[in-house]
Protein backbone atom coordinates (compact mmCIF):
# COMPACT_ATOMS: atom_id res chain seq x y z
CA UNK A 1 0.00 0.00 0.00
CA UNK A 2 3.01 2.56 0.97
CA UNK A 3 4.27 2.15 -2.35
CA UNK A 4 1.21 2.29 -4.54
CA UNK A 5 0.33 5.54 -2.18
CA UNK A 6 3.87 6.89 -3.03
CA UNK A 7 3.34 6.15 -7.03
CA UNK A 8 0.07 8.02 -6.50
CA UNK A 9 -1.86 5.15 -7.79
CA UNK A 10 -4.05 4.62 -4.43
CA UNK A 11 -5.15 6.80 -1.50
CA UNK A 12 -5.34 4.32 2.03
CA UNK A 13 -7.24 7.53 3.67
CA UNK A 14 -10.35 6.20 1.03
CA UNK A 15 -10.93 3.29 2.91
CA UNK A 16 -11.63 4.62 5.97
CA UNK A 17 -15.38 5.48 6.79
CA UNK A 18 -15.49 6.20 10.46
CA UNK A 19 -13.29 7.88 13.14
CA UNK A 20 -13.97 7.28 16.87
CA UNK A 21 -12.05 7.39 20.17
CA UNK A 22 -11.18 4.21 22.10
CA UNK A 23 -13.40 4.39 24.60
CA UNK A 24 -16.36 3.53 21.98
CA UNK A 25 -14.07 0.36 20.75
CA UNK A 26 -17.58 -1.69 20.96
CA UNK A 27 -19.77 0.65 19.21
CA UNK A 28 -16.93 0.52 16.49
CA UNK A 29 -17.28 -3.59 16.65
CA UNK A 30 -20.98 -3.58 16.69
CA UNK A 31 -20.97 -1.03 13.62
CA UNK A 32 -18.83 -3.02 11.62
CA UNK A 33 -20.57 -6.30 12.25
CA UNK A 34 -23.75 -5.38 11.58
CA UNK A 35 -22.64 -3.09 8.70
CA UNK A 36 -25.63 -0.70 10.01
CA UNK A 37 -23.52 2.33 9.15
CA UNK A 38 -21.86 1.67 5.76
CA UNK A 39 -19.09 1.03 7.64
CA UNK A 40 -15.96 0.88 5.63
CA UNK A 41 -12.49 0.75 7.83
CA UNK A 42 -13.22 2.55 11.61
CA UNK A 43 -9.76 4.42 12.39
CA UNK A 44 -9.91 4.24 16.29
CA UNK A 45 -8.19 7.26 18.22
CA UNK A 46 -6.06 5.74 21.18
CA UNK A 47 -5.57 9.38 22.34
CA UNK A 48 -9.50 9.87 22.70
CA UNK A 49 -12.01 11.36 20.92
CA UNK A 50 -13.55 10.60 17.15
CA UNK A 51 -12.82 12.92 13.91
Amino acid sequence: MIALKERGWADPGLLKSHNLGFEDVQKAYDMYSDQSYGVIKVVMDVNGGGA
